[in-house]
């Protein structure tokens, strides 16, 4: 486990992650571990529906490279976010969760 580990660090150190979901329970936690693991990860995601949500408690834009509130669906936004950052991987993890407002 601990070579896993050595390796996983090894290649994610320096590394420009762009997330999409950043704000929601399971982004929150990729990024938190991306993070932990020497990347710089850029989060771009809706803002959280509620106040206690995960990413709220923990603060999470103090430990990410930084963080855009914003709709995937607005194309020129996403684009020049993800053009600005010139990621070297990109994650979407953005969803809505509930099938009634999806």
């Amino acid at each position: 486990m601990k070579n896993k580990l050595k390796y996983l660090s090894k290649f994610w150190k320096g590394k420009k992650v762009f997330l999409t979901g950043h704000t929601g329970f399971k982004g929150t936690w990729l990024s938190i571990f991306l993070n932990l693991l020497g990347a710089k990860v850029y989060g771009y995601s809706l803002k959280p529906n509620m106040k206690l949500s995960f990413y709220n408690l923990i603060k999470l834009d103090n430990y990410i490279y930084s963080s855009t509130i914003g709709d995937i669906r607005d194309y020129s936004k996403l684009k020049k976010s993800i053009s600005n950052f010139s990621p070297n991987i990109i994650i979407h993890m953005a969803a809505q969760p509930l099938v009634r407002e999806s």
